[in-house]
């Protein structure tokens, strides 16, 4: 009897390893598969949004989400409500994965970084300069803000 355990046991984890897909195998998904291109345009259609790019870049060895945002100077509205529609915008596609950490850069319309910095600090993402006209976010807080990564849009999104 153990040894049919065993066995049928081995044979699940080799069904597993082998990408069979048994029950209790696989990891939950994402249900809709959404590319980045889908989120840059989402964000594009804000009025006075020019420019949005989602994409991965490496630091020397280190992979991670960088995002820039590009203003033109009929944009209105505010940095906190920006920034909390990019990362949701960010955060529902599953093309581009976060590291531990993904930059942001927002310019045009007379944006600064402590203007961005003073944004994000309002959606209690803590953030560590990265060059002069970029911060690096906390994986951490966007994912406490916005959950785990990617998640489903919502009727807000």
């Amino acid at each position: 009897m153990a040894s049919r355990v065993r066995v049928a046991l081995a044979a699940s984890l080799l069904a597993c390893t082998l990408g069979l897909g048994l029950a209790g195998c696989t990891t939950p998904s994402h249900s809709v598969e959404r590319s980045a291109d889908e989120a840059e345009a989402t964000l594009e259609a804000i009025p006075g949004v020019y420019d949005a790019r989602i994409g991965p870049t490496k630091d020397g060895f280190q992979t991670y989400m960088s995002i820039n945002i590009e203003l033109s100077d009929d944009f209105a509205g505010s940095d906190r409500d920006l920034l909390d529609l990019v990362l949701r915008q960010v955060w529902s596609q599953t093309e581009v994965a976060p590291e531990r950490y993904a930059v942001i850069r927002v310019t045009g319309a007379g944006r600064t970084v402590p203007a961005v910095a003073s944004a994000l600090t309002e959606l209690d993402i803590g953030w560590l300069p990265y060059t002069k006209s970029s911060l690096s976010m906390l994986g951490d807080d966007l994912e406490a803000r916005y959950g785990t990564w990617p998640r489903s849009l919502s009727p807000e999104d």
